[in-house]
């Protein structure tokens, strides 16, 4: 799978350019609705969708979303009990300003004060929606320092790189992907900072890149629909409020998860687990909780117990 999925990859780099015009587009109670017409296709990766909707979302003053989707097919999308429901009261007095260009389309997203948070007008990597291949890039500041993109063991800073979201089930190497999936950056410049998420759960590359001159991020996603947030901060403080306040917020630990613990994989038994329990008393260690790992599921299946090595205790 590792890779088939490099091999992907590479191959899109040769990837020929594609080009939407917006056809038409018309304000309503959320923002606005628009219809994208393919100009120039190579169906590379499966046949280029002729028509495209654009949907922008006016969702909240610090929030703005926009979404391209293929209005002849129901394509895959997280399910929306992911992150907490619109409440139907849409911007009064939003601080980012939406423009577009029509021939080829591209959108921008500008703060009241000026900065550019999201521009797709990025020659080389322009607007591809095929049946297994979606790409939209956006043009970075110069002073940008992104953070995000994880989950994986790195510097916080991000790196001029692909990094690949594709969660896997491997111990903590470093600079490969994890068992978590967050297609979420912050970028900060000049004492400012703003956040994007792409609410997608498909694989994809986000390439970090200084290639065309000025720092650029282009994603580059195996399926589903492009469903962009963009927070417009300004502070670090303020962009992870309002980006957990759409996908909810942290937990606060139970009282008896601050005691101590044991996890570890590799236990044969329930035999073996109990036999630890009982040296933690032997040695009076406090033991809070015992944990194993998938070694008690019935051919690791979820929601299993090993009928033979972990049988039901009374």
């Amino acid at each position: 799978m590792k890779r088939l999925f490099i091999l992907f990859t590479l191959y899109l780099s040769t990837l020929a350019d594609t080009a939407y015009t917006l056809d038409s587009i018309i304000q309503n109670e959320h923002g606005w609705t628009g219809k994208l017409l393919l100009q120039q296709g190579n169906n590379e990766y499966g046949t280029d969708v002729k028509q495209l909707q654009l949907d922008i979302f006016q969702e909240a003053d610090d929030r703005v979303r926009f979404l391209i989707t293929d209005p002849a097919v129901n394509r895959w999308r997280v399910p929306s009990f992911t992150i907490t429901p619109h409440n139907g009261q849409y911007a009064k007095k939003p601080q980012y300003t939406v423009k577009w260009t029509k021939s080829p389309f591209s959108i921008r997203i500008i703060r009241n004060t000026g900065e550019v948070l999201f521009d797709s007008n990025v020659p080389g990597a322009p607007l591809t929606f095929q049946d297994q291949f979606l790409q939209i890039s956006t043009r970075l500041a110069p002073s940008s320092t992104i953070y995000g993109l994880g989950e994986r063991i790195s510097n916080m800073k991000l790196n001029y790189n692909t990094h690949a979201i594709w969660t896997e089930d491997i111990g903590t190497p470093e600079d490969k992907n994890l068992y978590g999936y967050h297609p979420f950056y912050m970028e900060v410049r000049n004492g400012k900072s703003h956040g994007v998420l792409l609410h997608s759960s498909n694989g994809m590359d986000v390439v970090y890149s200084n290639a065309t001159g000025y720092d650029t991020l282009t994603y580059k996603v195996i399926g589903g629909v492009l469903d962009f947030y963009i927070f417009t901060g300004q502070n670090p403080e303020q962009v992870v409020m309002q980006y957990t306040g759409l996908v909810g917020r942290p937990y606060l630990m139970p009282y008896w998860s601050l005691g101590f613990h044991q996890c570890r994989w590799g236990y044969h038994n329930i035999s073996e687990v109990k036999e630890v329990v009982q040296e933690y008393k032997k040695f009076d260690i406090p033991l809070e909780t015992m944990w194993t790992d998938i070694d008690y599921m019935d051919r690791y299946l979820d929601f299993t117990f090993d009928p033979v090595r972990f049988p039901p205790q009374r």
